[in-house]
């Protein structure tokens, strides 16, 4: 237990030696060091304590004196030159000390050191005097300088110096001395030429700053940025870099957020340039309001990328177009009236093409409205080259029935096309009496369906006799074999519209082209074969629903649209 104490006590008493350490620091550690040298205030009965710069508030007429040390750390012998420089500052605000004593207008005519040139030997370090004799008529306020020290390159061993060509580089090394002479503290700072510019991606606001006060300013820049639809963002504490007494900088503020891309926008800018306490608060905040409105337009690269992909677009449009009239060009298509009664499925089945082939080829949008006396276009394939000869040496064979995409380039039919309107149906039909599997397709034909078809053919230019005469439609089947619509109800199945058509539902999904599962919805039209009968017993048929299954009271029934029989006109 003692030994536990004994070890407890030993650390605390190495942490507190390790503490004294810190604050024990030599001075040298807070001095300004560059190239193994360096300076700071040093010790002195005036102004005692720890300094890291020579600071100092005197009356006009004062003489100031103190002392300068200098460290040389270097493992060799150096020649070092100390001056005494007037304060400034870079283009964008930065601190800086002019060139030489030739440049002093202020603080640095004032100083006076010691000695100006020290030989120093390795790791040894010298004390100079410097004087400040401070005008009667010394401006109120600020005066900043420093007090700068370099190792002399003409003095150099031959060994050490530079050949003829090398860069040879000079490290300055400085401790600040701010001279405040008090009095009627004046703060002025004249803010112009606003602007922006975009750099790298990233906004930029740039102004002109010009201290016309007696002393040192610091402005500070909150932002706001304002777009079209409202307040993009804020960015408060922007610091637009360093003003000294009569000095003018080129300020660059970077907007931290996302830069806006395009558009109408306002930047309100409160910078604030009053005196600070020991917090960094403002004793007395003095600002001024700055209201800037810019607008921000694509570079001409971004237009010329965008105008050459608008214009890849527009040929890329143009092609498909061509591609489009190319294609239909070359097909052949027949003009259809569309009469009472007629859906898009039935004039589908009439002319032997897929429903969504017409109604894509015309432009047709569900739910396929159509009206009574409009014109479609039904495509029946592509033109051969005996076709495409045939029709550049006859143009004056152009038909209403056989028209193309575009109303000036309208295509010809040649005589051969007459079996354009013939029905392929290969569709089974059984007779509801007749046992599973016995199949038979009728082919009588009625005089008004047999007109329909002559109809279609009258017109038709170069008609080969040879031709194998046109087979009549019922409703859109082969001779005989009707074809009627009915429409699907709540509750309905492909089995219950094959039970009521008297066929298998095999053969009512592949009339109708249905996919798995086989869902019906209300409303939708369904064609049901009809064989054996006459096209009046037909619509009587499609009417009576027969006793092939009964079905419970719940559910729905099938309703069949009446057929109305009329005979087509006649296109002349």
């Amino acid at each position: 237990m003692g030994q536990t104490k004994i070890t407890k006590m030993k650390k605390i008493f190495c942490l507190a030696l390790v503490g004294l350490a810190v604050l024990a620091w030599p001075l040298a550690s807070l001095a300004v060091e560059g190239g193994g040298i360096s300076v700071f205030p040093a010790d002195h009965k005036a102004y005692p304590g720890t300094r890291s710069w020579f600071v100092y508030e005197v009356e006009p007429g004062t003489t100031i004196t103190d002392k300068v040390q200098v460290i040389n750390n270097n493992s060799r012998t150096m020649n070092i030159r100390v001056a005494v420089l007037d304060g400034a500052v870079t283009n964008d605000g930065g601190y800086t000390l002019v060139g030489n004593n030739d440049e002093n207008k202020d603080i640095g005519t004032w100083s006076s050191l010691s000695k100006t040139l020290l030989v120093m030997p390795p790791y040894t370090k010298q004390f100079i005097d410097l004087e400040v004799k401070v005008p009667e008529n010394a401006d109120v306020g600020s005066h900043p300088g420093g007090v700068v020290i370099w190792e002399d390159q003409a003095m150099k061993p031959d060994s050490q110096k530079k050949s003829a060509g090398q860069l040879s580089v000079m490290t300055r090394v400085a401790a600040r001395l701010y001279l405040t002479v008090p009095g009627d503290i004046i703060r002025k700072l004249d803010i112009t030429n606003v602007r922006h510019t975009i750099e790298n991606g990233v906004l930029y606001f740039r102004m002109t700053l010009h201290n016309a006060g007696n002393v040192q300013l610091l402005p500070a820049a909150d932002i706001t940025l304002k777009g079209i639809f409202g307040k993009i963002g804020e960015q408060p504490g922007s610091h637009l870099g360093m003003l000294l007494r009569g000095s003018t900088i080129e300020s660059r503020v970077p907007w931290q957020k996302k830069a806006p891309k395009i558009g109408r926008f306002v930047a309100n800018f409160r910078i604030h340039y009053g005196e600070k306490d020991f917090k960094g608060e403002y004793v007395k905040d003095e600002y001024q309001d700055i209201r800037y409105v810019f607008w921000l337009l694509p570079s001409w690269l971004t237009i010329a990328w965008w105008v050459g992909i608008i214009f890849l677009l527009f040929l890329m449009r143009k092609f498909w177009l061509w591609v489009i009239v190319r294609q239909r060009m070359n097909t052949k298509t027949a003009k259809h009236t569309i009469r009472k009664g007629e859906t898009l499925t039935i004039i589908a089945n009439i002319h032997a093409v897929d429903a969504k082939k017409i109604a894509k080829f015309n432009l047709l949008k569900w739910p396929y409205d159509l009206q009574v006396g409009d014109v479609l276009l039904i495509p029946a394939g592509q033109m051969t080259k005996e076709e495409k000869a045939y029709q550049k040496a006859h143009p004056e064979l152009q038909t209403r029935h056989l028209d193309l995409l575009s109303a000036s380039k309208q295509g010809i039919l040649m005589g051969q096309l007459q079996n354009l309107f013939r029905r392929r149906s290969n569709i089974p039909i059984r007779h509801s009496g007749e046992p599973p599997g016995r199949l038979q397709n009728r082919t009588d034909q009625s005089d008004s369906v047999r007109q329909l078809a002559e109809s279609q053919d009258d017109g038709l230019s170069g008609r080969n006799d040879n031709t194998p005469p046109i087979l009549p439609l019922v409703r859109g089947g082969v001779g005989g074999v009707g074809i009627e619509p009915v429409i699907i109800e709540v509750g309905d199945t492909v089995k219950t519209v094959a039970e009521f058509a008297g066929v298998t539902p095999q053969e009512i999904i592949a009339l109708n082209k249905l996919n798995w599962p086989y869902k019906l919805r209300a409303g939708q039209e369904l064609f049901i074969p009809v064989a054996g009968t006459s096209e009046s017993e037909v619509s009587d048929k499609v009417k009576r629903k027969p006793n092939v299954t009964k079905k419970s009271a719940g559910a729905s029934r099938l309703s069949a649209k009446k057929t109305v029989k009329r005979r087509p006109k006649k296109v002349n």
